[in-house]
């Protein structure tokens, strides 16, 4: 799937960052990381388009954007700067559904997020063999259709 997004997955993040701070909603590095990978997934399975060029990853702890994680553990995320989601350069739509997806896991804690990403039958679990082979790309054909057929059916 090579449509995508022109968003950096550290500006993705920075968005979610300022609007779960905005909201009071509880965010840490893990927590951020599932909540990015939840709006890839939604707007993939929405629209067909990746939310960033970067991909994630099958790490230990569920699905992760390594660029984004790298930013954010050296604490080099510009919350200052204007990022390409709260600018007009986003299609309402697009933005609507990730402010969603933000409300919608941001009420659960990283545990949670990361117990609900290692679920059987997740993409980071076929992806990774249930955790027996960590750092490879998760599909975006796998997560399209899992988003498409467990998370946004579900919402509606």
């Amino acid at each position: 799937m090579d449509k995508y997004l022109e968003y950096g997955s550290i500006d993705v993040l920075s968005y979610i960052i300022k609007t779960c701070t905005s909201l009071n909603i509880d965010i840490n590095l893990t927590k951020a990381q599932k909540i990015l990978y939840c709006c890839y997934g939604a707007v993939l399975a929405k629209y067909g388009y990746r939310l960033c060029a970067e991909h994630p990853k099958a790490w230990q702890y569920g699905p992760a954007f390594p660029r984004a994680y790298s930013a954010h553990r050296k604490s080099r995320i510009n919350f200052d700067s204007t990022d390409p989601i709260s600018s007009n350069k986003c299609p309402s739509e697009i933005k609507s559904l990730i402010d969603v997806t933000i409300k919608y896991f941001g009420k659960y804690n990283a545990s949670a997020l990361v117990a609900w990403s290692h679920k059987h039958g997740s993409p980071w679990a076929i992806c990774s063999n249930d955790g027996m082979n960590l750092y490879g790309d998760i599909s975006d054909e796998i997560i399209k259709n899992y988003f498409k057929n467990n998370v946004l059916a579900s919402a509606q």
